[in-house]
């Protein structure tokens, strides 16, 4: 997420925290300097607040703690964490298990992303392009895909209506299943 900010916030480059973390990691790796490449002033002033819109892609969360000393992260940073933040990220127990090894439904977590992106970056318009679920049955008749749309638009909803959070375009993923990188033709979207 802290790619965003670049181009998202008001001051520009990368966040002051992540710059600290990824320069205090090279250095223990042996670089000389920072692997994060550094922004000029002028490279800021130039991309900062340029975007017109946030495009963004929302199918699970996950929650996220500090590593304890000496514990492993595991590679997959979609699922497992984040070895250069320390981070490592789970779901919760009572979270639905989807078809997809990597994917669990939670609906407040669209909502709760949404208000964090109003509440980081302002008013920036958002148009969500990609939700979905992968579902065991493949079938017309999905109970669990059907609860999914329903819960993560009633999350939607309750970002635009009561918390102001500017979305103006939803995308279902998908009207026809497609090659996904991590299952094949195995699952339907």
């Amino acid at each position: 997420m802290w790619l965003k900010a670049v181009a998202l916030s008001k001051d520009g480059g990368w966040p002051p925290e992540i710059e600290r973390i990824i320069s205090e990691n090279s250095k223990k790796q042996g670089f000389s300097r920072s692997r994060l490449p550094p922004f000029t002033k002028e490279e800021i002033d130039l991309i900062k607040g340029t975007c017109d819109y946030y495009g963004m892609n929302y199918y699970t969360s996950r929650t996220v703690r500090k590593a304890r000393d000496g514990e492993s992260i595991g590679s997959w940073p979609l699922q497992d964490g984040a070895v250069d933040l320390g981070a490592v990220m789970s779901v919760k127990p009572d979270w639905k298990k989807a078809a997809s090894m990597w994917l669990w439904s939670y609906a407040p977590g669209l909502r709760h992303k949404l208000v964090w992106l109003k509440k980081t970056y302002g008013d920036v318009e958002i148009l969500i392009l990609e939700n979905g679920v992968s579902s065991f049955s493949g079938q017309l008749d999905d109970d669990f895909r059907v609860k999914y749309y329903k819960d993560h638009l009633e999350q939607l909803w309750l970002a635009i209506t009561e918390d102001k959070v500017n979305v103006t375009a939803y995308t279902a993923w998908t009207m026809i299943d497609n090659f996904e990188w991590g299952d094949g033709y195995k699952y339907g979207y």
